[in-house]
């Protein structure tokens, strides 16, 4: 579901190690994870939804547990995400 005012969010991926510490972070933008990417340059109907995807490379045996993040981008440098600074 994207956000108010119909825009896409960007989803943050961190990989974690056994311990819980994180060993890779990647920000996907719209175009990066919608399977239609020319939905991200569009405004989304309030109940509307669409297909998504990453696409990742194998992080190896080091990482074995993720977390996903939704984040607005706030200007070309700054993401805010649900759990905290982005």
């Amino acid at each position: 579901m994207p956000p108010p005012g119909g825009a896409w969010w960007s989803v943050r991926l961190e990989l974690e190690d056994r311990f819980g510490a994180t060993v890779a972070t990647r920000d996907f933008e719209p175009a990066d994870y919608l399977k239609n990417p020319s939905q991200a340059t569009r405004l989304i109907a309030p109940g509307s939804s669409s297909e998504a995807e990453l696409l990742l490379a194998d992080p190896g045996t080091e990482a074995v547990g993720y977390r996903l993040d939704v984040c607005l981008r706030e200007s070309a440098t700054l993401l805010r995400c649900a759990r905290g600074p982005g």
